[in-house]
């Protein structure tokens, strides 16, 4: 049988058994990347079986009231609108993604957020930033001989959103944070090697984050890089310091509870307020743990991601399930990849 036509019998099958149309990441679980080489990517293949999925409706935007207050500059959801927008539930249920970097991601912590996204069906899920790797216009020097590329990962990333948005409840949304991986695009652009993208424009595409994503046509929205979101008596922002040292620094600059990503650990801050007690953490990361920049080198990042309940008055409830092997339990349930 023809190479072709027996993958395609094998998508087709799989999808029957699933009752959806499956992910990238489930069909290669099962059935390895050959599809790649013989249809050209993913979405060929989908539409070479007739399962390309329809275009969905958009969802609804998000209003941000944006301020800028002395430095900051911050954008505000409506927590009134917010629960409205979701029929009034409880709480609003809300997941926060840390640096995943497509390119280098670990398939398994990936797939186990995944799951339990899909069983915990969020309002809300926020990309903390650093969703791409870009490491094929770094700033920093090759380290292989590998050609560099960027446009493969960049349609990882779309397939990934698509996936990401079946696995939310029928309201839910994405919010996007800019992470300083992703602002290499604007320096490559500007400075570095803007050769890199010529023929995007002809393709109807423009050099940046968001149409490279193609992010307002998914309803998402993009705050940029260190910038502030908040939400009731929550605030979210890629990363402003790094080292042991961070949070406290996080937690000194906003005076207020202050949830970032960027340094792939998992550290906290603690301080007494005269609203009440303020905390800082950073949030771990979704992408390898030996990353090949640090030849070997010991580190402290975990496999981990946020999980929030605000409710109405703004105050929140906060967890941070630390993922092993692709595992991790919550609420008495086992999560898996």
């Amino acid at each position: 049988m023809d190479a072709k036509i027996a993958l395609l019998q094998k998508l087709k099958a799989f999808a029957s058994d699933l009752g959806k149309v499956p992910t990238r990441d489930e069909f290669r679980k099962e059935f390895g990347e050959s599809y790649s080489r013989l249809f050209g990517g993913w979405t060929p293949f989908l539409q070479a079986a007739g399962l390309q999925p329809g275009k969905k409706e958009k969802p609804p935007k998000f209003k941000f009231q944006k301020k800028q207050i002395e430095s900051f500059k911050v954008h505000e959801l409506n927590l009134e609108d917010l629960f409205a927008l979701h029929g009034n539930p409880e709480v609003l249920k809300v997941v926060a993604q840390p640096d995943t970097h497509m390119k280098h991601r670990d398939h398994r912590a990936v797939s186990a957020m995944l799951n339990f996204v899909e069983w915990f069906s969020p309002h809300l899920h926020i990309i903390g930033g650093d969703l791409l790797d870009a490491e094929g216009i770094s700033h920093w020097p090759q380290g292989d001989l590998q050609p560099r590329s960027f446009i493969p990962e960049v349609v990882e990333a779309r397939e990934f959103l698509d996936a990401l948005k079946s696995k939310l409840c029928a309201s839910g949304g994405i919010l996007y944070i800019e992470g300083n991986h992703e602002d290499w695009i604007r320096q490559a652009m500007i400075a570095k090697m803007p050769e890199f993208f010529f023929g995007l424009e002809e393709l109807g595409l423009m050099p940046d984050l968001s149409s490279l994503l193609d992010l307002e046509a998914r309803g998402i929205p993009l705050i940029p890089v260190n910038q502030i979101l908040k939400i009731g008596k929550l605030h979210f922002t890629h990363g402003l310091f790094t080292g042991p040292s961070a949070p406290k620094k996080h937690l000194n600059l906003i005076k207020g509870n202050i949830y970032y990503f960027h340094t792939h650990d998992v550290l906290t801050h603690h301080e007494p307020s005269m609203n009440g007690m303020i905390e800082a953490a950073s949030l771990g990361c979704l992408c390898r743990l030996d990353a090949p920049f640090l030849k070997g080198r010991p580190n402290n990042w975990v496999h981990a991601f946020g999980i929030f309940e605000i409710r109405r008055d703004g105050s929140f409830s906060f967890y941070c399930p630390k993922i092993f092997d692709g595992e991790f339990s919550f609420a008495g349930k086992v999560f898996k990849a």
